[in-house]
């Protein structure tokens, strides 16, 4: 069984996670060694090179997970696989603290254990990228697309409408959108999400950020 990963297959991955890493969310452009294609069943235990078992991780994240598909859970004993970024949504095993990765179930636990998502060094470097407006990222936050309703994680609290931001539906179920604040926008080689949009927010420093309380769709608007 073929390891090899296809430059058109890198792209589609990378792309697919908005180049930010699925196990830390940290956007590549703010990792020293970016990111690569992780086989979320290691060939050594018959995972295929195809979109379904690959996802993006840092570097860190990649050598920490190695082959392994899990741990011990602390509490029970039992085997317990690692989150798996193409069936689990990211938001129901862990949530920010600040810095800190936090597990809320037992497959977070032994990921976050595993994966060493809350190593000092790693933590502060959140940390920092938090207080630059570059953490989590705009593409982090689309992975969040449809969480913010079902997920166990702290709700963004809705904030009152500034005078430059506007009352608005929600495109996919019309209900009102709630207005969670003004976010930076991340300032990288890659403009992710964007696109070749980039050039057209070159001079715009933040966006409105808003989301649906009743289906949970992210949506953010220029400022």
């Amino acid at each position: 069984m073929s390891a090899e990963i296809s430059d058109e297959t890198r792209r589609q991955v990378a792309e697919r996670a908005y180049h930010v890493c699925e196990y830390c969310l940290v956007h590549e452009a703010d990792l020293f060694h970016g990111c690569e294609v992780d086989h979320i069943i290691s060939v050594k235990h018959q995972g295929r090179t195809e979109l379904e078992n690959l996802a993006y991780a840092c570097f860190r994240c990649n050598r920490h997970k190695g082959s392994d598909l899990g741990s011990l859970a602390p509490a029970t004993g039992k085997l317990t696989r690692f989150f798996n970024p193409r069936s689990d949504s990211w938001p129901v095993h862990f949530s920010l603290n600040g810095g800190r990765i936090e597990p809320l179930t037992d497959i977070g636990k032994v990921t976050v254990r595993i994966f060493d998502l809350n190593r000092l060094d790693r933590v502060r470097q959140r940390e920092l990228l938090a207080k630059a407006g570059r953490y989590p990222s705009i593409e982090a936050l689309d992975q969040f697309d449809s969480c913010w309703k079902c997920s166990p994680s702290p709700k963004v609290p809705a904030e009152p409408l500034p005078g430059s931001a506007r009352a608005l539906d929600c495109l996919r179920c019309n209900a009102r959108l709630e207005y969670a604040g003004k976010k930076k926008f991340h300032e990288g080689s890659n403009w992710g999400v964007l696109g070749e949009l980039g050039e057209l927010f070159v001079k715009r420093e933040t966006f409105h950020f808003y989301f649906c309380p009743n289906c949970g769709k992210v949506e953010f608007f220029i400022d």
